[in-house]
Order: C-alpha cells, then sequence, then structure tokens
C-alpha cells in the first residue's frame, strides 16, 4: 500500500496544471523564434534591392523622399479605352427584349453600344443584322452580317447568315431602278 501511494504521489507530481506549464511552452516559443534565419524576417527598406528604375539614395545619408508614389501603387488601366465585356452583355440583352418589342430603333442602339464596348464580339453584329433586315434596310444588314462573318467565319451558322446575305442582295439589286 505504501508503494500504492508513493507512486501516486510521484504521478500526482508530474501532472502539472496549465499555469505551470505557460512558462515552459513560452521559452520553447522563444527558441523557436531565434532559430529563425534572418532570411525568413523581413528586409527593411534600406537592405531591399533596388530596382533599375527606383530613384537612387542622396549621398548625404538620409533617405531619398520619392517625389510619386511606385508604379504598382497606380490603378490598372483597362486594355483598350471603352472595353468592357460585361457591358456590352448587358447591351445585348437590352437590345434583344427591344427587338422582341419591335422597337427597332433602341434595339439597334443597344448593339451599338455593345460593339463599342467590345468590337471583337460577333453576337452584336448579328443582331444588328437582323434588325436591319427586320427596318427593311438591306444593305446595313448584309454589311453588319460581313462584319460578323469576319470575326466568326467558321460559325455553325455560317451558312444561315451567307444565305441571308446572297438574299439581300439579290432583294438589293430588285430595288435599285434598271438604269443603273
Amino acid at each position: 500500500m505504501e508503494a500504492m501511494e508513493a507512486a501516486s504521489r510521484h504521478h500526482s507530481k508530474r501532472v502539472s496544471s496549465p499555469a505551470r506549464r505557460a512558462p515552459l511552452w513560452a521559452a520553447a516559443f522563444a527558441a523557436l523564434a531565434l532559430s529563425v534565419p534572418a532570411a525568413a524576417a523581413p528586409a527593411s527598406p534600406a537592405t531591399m534591392p533596388q530596382s533599375p528604375n527606383a530613384p537612387q539614395k542622396k549621398s548625404s545619408g538620409q533617405a531619398a523622399k520619392p517625389s510619386k508614389p511606385p508604379e504598382s501603387a497606380e490603378p490598372a488601366k483597362p486594355a483598350k479605352p471603352g472595353y468592357s465585356p460585361y457591358l456590352a452583355s448587358q447591351d445585348v440583352d437590352v437590345g434583344k427584349f427591344y427587338k422582341n418589342k419591335g422597337k427597332y430603333d433602341a434595339a439597334i442602339s443597344r448593339f451599338d453600344s455593345a460593339v463599342k464596348h467590345d468590337p471583337g464580339w460577333a453576337v452584336p453584329y448579328e443582331l444588328l443584322g437582323e434588325t436591319y433586315e427586320k427596318k427593311d434596310d438591306p444593305k446595313r444588314a448584309i454589311a453588319e452580317y460581313r462584319k460578323y462573318l469576319e470575326i466568326k467565319p467558321y460559325a455553325k451558322d455560317a451558312k444561315k447568315i451567307e444565305d441571308r446575305i446572297e438574299k439581300l442582295t439579290q432583294q438589293l439589286k430588285a430595288q435599285q431602278p434598271e438604269g443603273h
């Protein structure tokens, strides 16, 4: 029995409270922090390498104050002025709404706006061609359909668009007086 009591007393001395363990953890953390190489620590501005475009420091011992913020602080500029696929998509959606309501001039205005926002997107040109066709303006419809095919020559509906161009060309020839 005495052996059990001695063992339990010995065991109770091993179990430490969180308050007793705290200095041990703090010491371990401090040792770990001191063992981190200096390269992992953030570099001071004096030890950072200068880019070739950065202003040189004055030799008077004072740090040079930059006259303008670094280039990376400037806002990013769009690739092209007015380029916005999102706005082009919105214009196309609104233009389709107007076209379906029979408001062709409003639709054309929105499709033109979509072209300005994303000139490389073929869809607004096709919709412009369809809208001019509905407005009975074959010359403009042909021009827009051709732009569509320039951008997307292997479109699934390319044959259908070529047939429309042919039909509209025939319609234009029929509208012209015989003397011309």
